[in-house]
């Protein structure tokens, strides 16, 4: 026959049982904590989210407002016909100058820069391209290795351009100054570039 004896005076098995119930309602604690700050973060980002869209509801609301036929009627035809004679002439004018003044064409210049990056130019490069007069004038500047291709790229825009009725007529050449350290080319020596406008 067996005895179990429990060397443990109660008050240390008390102490142990509370010490255990401690420590659960500590977690349990720490772990409701946690998931209170969850709640509380998502409902600052609902409210957020809330006050957007009740910003966004106003906003629409005005315009709404703004372009309601009662408002325009509170206000008076007189001044709606104002308003709308005032914009008819501001947009008559802007068409006016684009059609003749110096804005440019209604179709753009996007044509008249395609021709002109169909030419082929081995020994040139262009910087600036100048549209005067709604592209019925027009300049190129840019650089040129030798003033023969200079000479010959003139020659092919003015042919790509001839069923415009637009013509190169002047060509204007300066050389550079040496530039220090720059390439040799094939003959040995580094050639200057030349700079031409033609126009």
């Amino acid at each position: 026959m067996s005895q179990q004896i429990n060397l443990l005076p109660p008050r240390a098995r008390r102490d142990r049982y509370l010490l255990w119930v401690a420590l659960l309602l500590g977690t349990g604690m720490l772990a409701s904590g946690f998931w209170w700050n969850g709640l509380r973060l998502d409902a600052q980002a609902l409210q957020a989210r809330v006050d957007a869209q009740a910003r966004e509801i106003a906003d629409l609301q005005a315009q709404a407002a703004a372009r309601n036929p009662a408002t325009a009627r509170s206000r008076g035809p007189e001044a709606e016909i104002e308003a709308l004679s005032r914009e008819a002439a501001g947009f008559k004018a802007l068409l006016q100058e684009v059609r003749q003044g110096p804005l440019g064409r209604a179709d753009g210049y996007s044509g008249l820069l395609t021709l002109l990056g169909r030419v082929p130019h081995p020994e040139t490069w262009l910087t600036q391209i100048e549209l005067g007069h709604r592209g019925d004038r027009f300049t190129l500047t840019g650089l040129g290795l030798s003033e023969p291709a200079i000479a010959q790229y003139a020659a092919r825009v003015n042919r790509e351009f001839e069923p415009l009725g637009l013509q190169l007529r002047s060509l204007e050449l300066a050389r550079q100054g040496g530039t220090p350290g720059a390439d040799t080319g094939a003959r040995g020596s580094a050639a200057a570039p030349i700079s031409f406008k033609v126009h």
